[in-house]
């Protein structure tokens, strides 16, 4: 009977910590995701305010790169027409490169008017990579930033990592 007792309560322990661990995972993984919607937001506000005081590209870029140093990451942009044009990327060659009119993130863009979200491939770089496209009706442009899923995947396998050690652990604590 006791043996029964104390199965049941090293049970209940591990479904709570699993559960806790679980929980606190998720809710890192959404504030990450809100850090790098507000990254990619001021991005695209920087870019805008840049557009207005009629700074070139490179300036722009270099304003980018000032706002956003090394240990922060890499932050791509795209500024492209109304049709999907690419007037400018601050990583691949804009003149060169596929229509974006219909890559999920710019189309929403436009079609609601709002900013857009996507984690998807890039066509152009082949890796997954976090997106935002804000559209500007009055310039008829778009203008997308975006960060490598890279730094965002590994902080958060990283997380996960260090729940299932602490799970583990616990496992061993209690039938040992």
């Amino acid at each position: 009977m006791l043996k029964r007792i104390y199965s049941l309560l090293a049970a209940v322990l591990l479904a709570s910590i699993l559960t806790t661990g679980w929980v606190a995972y998720n809710s890192i993984n959404r504030f990450n995701k809100a850090v790098n919607q507000d990254k990619l937001q001021t991005a695209i506000n920087i870019v805008t305010e840049k557009i207005s005081e009629q700074k070139s590209y490179q300036e722009i870029d270099q304003s980018i790169k000032k706002f956003f140093d090394k240990e922060k990451g890499n932050i791509r942009i795209t500024i492209m027409e109304e049709s999907g044009k690419v007037l400018y990327d601050n990583e691949a060659a804009g003149e060169e490169m596929d229509n974006h009119r219909y890559r999920p993130e710019v189309y929403r863009a436009i079609r609601d008017n709002s900013p857009s979200y996507a984690i998807r491939k890039s066509d152009t770089l082949g890796t997954e990579i976090f997106y935002l496209a804000q559209y500007f009706k009055e310039s008829k442009i778009v203008i997308r930033a975006a960060i490598p899923m890279v730094e965002y995947s590994s902080s958060m396998r990283e997380t996960g990592m260090r729940f299932l050690f602490i799970f583990a652990l616990s496992f061993i604590a209690i039938f040992l």
